[in-house]
């Protein structure tokens, strides 16, 4: 899928989503008030936001190729953001909704929402997204290590289950099973995709390749290549240029994934990767064993020859950032004289 149909798709989506809880409000008695409108637009749009975030960070293949893994996380950056405000927005109208038509106060108006069904948990999923989008802000992120982000980030799987029966009970869904249906149909996508791509496939793969680490090299100061070694690793279909998302198994760090480009073409029995110490977890990879077992996701990455539009190629890189290009230089195709 290339980005404008991908953008295309989120664009029909969001714009259905708006249309619903309008049509509802027109074919009412009476139609919505201005602030329990903007309850109801900002909430469903927060919850098909939700689902949207999901799925670009999936790692579905037909995303990663046609949109890039750089581009699905900055649409993912943005839109994090953008679904934190719809929520907040949405909380918000919705108190106001309550103490404009009881005519309370906002603290006792707060209570009673609260005391609606599913609610408790909905605003529970909320601090966890609120949570998530503090370490997420980039002055906080590099005070922070990557596991530590990496751990926080998966808080907002928990948010949303949190959330997903308030959005069922909602006034835009309940009593209408048809839409019900499918909005619990778009999460199961949402998460089936995700349990596919970042579970079963990674350890289906590392059941059948049984990657391992072959050989520590040392490159320099604080640089290292890992050999990695396997079985029919060209049934992976890598490419010169493209990244794995490595998970070493030991006590330390099997729990957190780190993405390294392969730094030299990957045959059938071998692939390599260059590491320069700058944290934590690339810092411990200066010191991990040979015969250590791998789980690779991937290969992800669109920086491939077949990028290529021009007869000749100038490639540019700085730093430990050059593993990708010199993996590349060695396998573009060249006629004689190019």
């Amino acid at each position: 899928l290339a980005p404008d149909i991908v953008l295309t798709i989120m664009g029909i989506g969001a714009l259905l989503c708006v249309i619903w809880p309008i049509a509802l409000s027109l074919a009412g008695p009476v139609p919505l008030a201005f602030w329990p409108l903007v309850a109801h637009l900002f909430g469903i749009g927060a919850g098909y936001g939700v689902a949207v975030l999901i799925v670009l960070m999936s790692r579905t293949p037909t995303l990663e190729r046609g949109v890039g893994a750089d581009r699905l996380a900055r649409w993912h950056s943005r839109g994090g953001r953008l679904v934190v405000s719809c929520v907040v927005v949405h909380a918000v109208a919705a108190i106001a909704t309550w103490a404009t038509a009881r005519r309370e106060n906002v603290a006792m108006a707060t209570w009673q929402v609260l005391r609606m069904p599913w609610l408790i948990s909905a605003t529970i999923g909320t601090i966890l997204f609120l949570v998530v989008a503090v370490v997420s802000i980039r002055a906080a992120r590099r005070r922070v290590r990557f596991e530590t982000w990496h751990s926080v980030h998966l808080l907002v799987y928990l948010a949303v289950a949190l959330g997903f029966v308030h959005q069922l009970a909602g006034p835009d869904l309940a009593g209408h099973r048809v839409v019900q249906v499918l909005w619990a149909m778009l999460y199961t996508q949402a998460f089936a995709l995700v349990l596919i791509h970042r579970i079963v496939t990674p350890l289906r793969n590392a059941t059948r390749h049984r990657m391992r680490v072959a050989a520590v090299v040392p490159e320099g100061q604080g640089v290292v290549s890992l050999v990695i070694e396997g079985r029919d690793l060209d049934q992976l279909h890598a490419e010169s240029g493209q990244f794995f998302r490595w998970r070493f198994l030991t006590p330390d760090s099997w729990w957190t994934a780190h993405p390294f480009s392969l730094s030299a073409p990957p045959t059938a029995t071998h692939m390599r990767l260059t590491v320069k110490s700058l944290g934590d977890g690339s810092g411990f990879l200066q010191r991990v064993e040979p015969g250590t077992w791998v789980v690779a996701e991937g290969p992800y990455g669109t920086m491939t020859a077949q990028r290529r539009n021009h007869r000749d190629v100038l490639l540019v890189a700085g730093g430990v950032g050059i593993t990708p290009m010199r993996a590349l230089f060695e396998t573009m195709p060249l006629a004689p004289g190019q």
